[in-house]
Parts: C-alpha cells; structure tokens; sequence
C-alpha cells in the first residue's frame, strides 16, 4: 500500500507499507486497523450524542483521507491506495465499531469496487462516494441512460457529490451502472433509526453515462452491499459485547461483580457465541470476495447471520447494563440503534435466506452440500 497517501501530523503516523495487491500480509492489515484506531481515538467525541441525528462527521473523513485510508482496497494505478478487499473490509469494520458517521462501507465495499470492476472513471477518492439502488434505466443515446422511477434513499447524500447507481435496465434482464453527480438532484433529508443520514433523492429524469451489467454481475454488486452491512454488523457486534464484558466485571451487586452472578454469565457467553458465529460467516465472505469468488452465497449467509446476531447481543447488552443502558447520555445505544438500522439494509434476513435457499437448491438435492461448502 502507498507509504504516501497520508501526511506527517506531529509525530508520524504509522501506516502500511508499499506492495501491491497481491503482496499484502496480515502485518499491513494490522497497521490499516491501527491507523484508523488512532484516528477515531483523536476525533472521539468529547459530548454524549442526544439528538435523534447523526449527521455527517467531516472532520473524521477528512483524517481518513488524510491517512489514505479512503482508497484502501483500490490499486493505486486507478488512483487508490493499494491493498486487498479484507483490508478495506478491516477499515469499515473498525468504523462500524466506533459507530463512525461517514459512509465508509458504501464507499470503500460497494461504490469504488464496483466503479473499478466495471470500467467507470474512479473519481478522486478523497471525496466520499455513496451507493444507492432501484428505478429503471432508459436509453438515451450512446452510453447515456435517463433514469425514473421513485425517490432512493442514499447514505450521507448531502455530504458526497456523486453516488454510484444500480438500476434495472428498461429492457431484459440486466442492469446499469452509472456515477451520479448529485449537484443538482431534488434531495430530502431523512435518517434511518440510528440517526444516519438516508437523504431521498429523486433521480428521475436525470441523465448519466452508464455500463450494461448482466443479472449475475448485478447480483454481485447487491452482494456486495449485503456484504458491507455485514461488515459493519460484525464490527458493532463486537463492540457491544466487549463493553458489556467490561461493565459486568466491573459494577458490584449483592456484593459480587455482575460477571459472577450465574445468570450473567450464562447470558454473556450466548453473546460470544452469537459474536463468533457473525464474525465467522463475515470473515468468509469478505475471503470470496478477495479471491474473486461468486460472492452471492457468501454474502447472503454473512448478511442473515449477523442481522440474526442483533438481538440476541443487543437484547441482553441493555438488560447487564440496567437503568444506565437505556439513557440518551450513555454510549451504548449509538452502537445498538445502528445494529437494529443495519439489520435492515442492504436486505433483511428474509430476503437473503429465500435467495440463499433458492440458489443452493437450483441443481437438485445431490449437490446442495458441496454447494453449502462452497458458500461458506
């Protein structure tokens, strides 16, 4: 990865060192993992968030972009920092454990990957891309394409200046492709459960130059959004059940920590499990995903394992914590808002479980387990 794509401030910032895509190693991801770290450590917040919105943290991507971690995952001969998919994977995780509100899994997991594979000019990195999908393509000419249908939600829309878009094509089965500039786009504020912001934009009538993609190619780029939300899920997951760890070791009652008391430890260790299970099906996605591998499958099973890990860790996480858990003032429902908003992006459990059944069951019976080995 670019030993350049940051800059010094005060003393230098550890960050990955030079290799290509192919070279990188578990060592660089944990110098990924400890830049952002230090990042959302220097940018935590200093006041207790008691608005029902989250909007916009430009500070914090601007330290991201900083570091170059905007443009981890992409080569840097198209303008990003180099490394593999796991490591921008790394970089959305930690993000979503620090609850960061910035719309890093839509940029670095869908957006720019999408834009590269597909031959789309990559714009400067630096700036935040959004993702958003739904309406139609018409032709209009060459490359062109004049989108309808309905108003879409889009992450972060009044921050970035232009969101990546997948709509179905007017004709057969397909899809387009296109980057959006959002300049002059008619846009509503609105935010999803945790407060982030998921402005309506009404693309209808616009015009963009676009790329045909196929069904299968299409359904890779929605996996990948399933997959980023997993991502998230994953990170967030984590954190929850780490607090809850720490507070129960640490708050006395009937004159023992609640870590000995039977009942909470019986209910900590079903969040370990719940934690290990998203994480496991997560990390094995995001793997196909850097070998290039069908990645529906994968992503369908990260996708309804975490979204099934949100109550069982967040449930319990608010009852160990008691009365304090449940207050605007404390830090945990920042984490489980976002838990039970994620859960429902980028599709719900329902929706991926009929494709993930649908799919492992298109060839008969006899090849259902060699294809369940393969999804995870």
């Amino acid at each position: 990865m670019n030993r350049d794509a940051g800059r010094e401030t005060g003393e230098r910032r550890a960050r990955p060192p030079a290799t290509d895509v192919t070279g990188e190693t578990v060592a660089d991801r944990a110098l990924v993992v400890s830049t952002v770290r230090e990042i959302l450590a220097s940018h935590e917040r200093t006041a207790p968030d008691t608005h029902d919105s989250d909007p916009w943290d430009g500070p914090l991507w601007a330290a991201l972009a900083d570091a170059g971690m905007t443009g981890v995952g992409v080569p840097e001969d198209l303008g990003g920092s180099g490394g593999r998919y796991a490591d921008a994977a790394a970089v959305v995780e930690c993000l979503g454990a620090g609850a960061a509100a910035v719309p890093a899994a839509e940029h670095l997991l869908v957006a720019a990957p999408a834009l590269s594979a597909y031959g789309l000019e990559l714009p400067d990195l630096s700036a935040p891309l959004s993702f958003a999908h739904g309406g139609r393509a018409v032709p209009a000419g060459g490359d062109r394409y004049r989108f309808t249908g309905p108003r879409l939600a889009v992450p972060f829309a009044a921050a970035v200046s232009s969101v990546v878009l997948l709509c179905r094509a007017q004709e057969g089965d397909g899809a387009v492709l296109t980057r959006m500039d959002l300049a002059d786009l008619p846009t509503e504020s609105r935010h999803n459960l945790a407060g982030e912001p998921r402005d309506l934009v009404a693309f209808s009538g616009a015009q963009a130059p676009g790329v045909r993609l196929s069904p299968a190619q299409a359904d890779a780029v929605r996996a990948h959004l399933a997959l980023a939300r997993a991502v998230q899920l994953s990170g967030a997951l984590r954190q929850v059940l780490d607090w809850t760890c720490e507070y129960a070791t640490e708050r006395t009652q009937f004159g023992r920590t609640l870590s000995r008391l039977p009942t909470v430890r019986a209910e900590i260790a079903r969040m370990a499990g719940e934690v290990a299970a998203a994480t496991a099906t997560t990390q094995a996605a995001v793997a196909a995903a850097d070998r290039g591998a069908d990645l529906v499958l994968p992503a369908a099973a990260a996708k309804i394992r975490a979204g099934a890990a949100v109550q069982a860790v967040a449930r319990p996480a608010h009852q160990i914590h008691g009365a304090i858990g449940f207050t605007r003032e404390h830090r945990l429902h920042r984490l489980t808002r976002r838990l039970w908003a994620w859960r429902e992006e980028g599709g719900t459990e329902r929706h991926w479980s009929r494709i993930l059944g649908a799919r492992l069951t298109d060839d008969g019976p006899a090849d259902l387990w060699p294809r369940l080995v393969d999804a995870l």
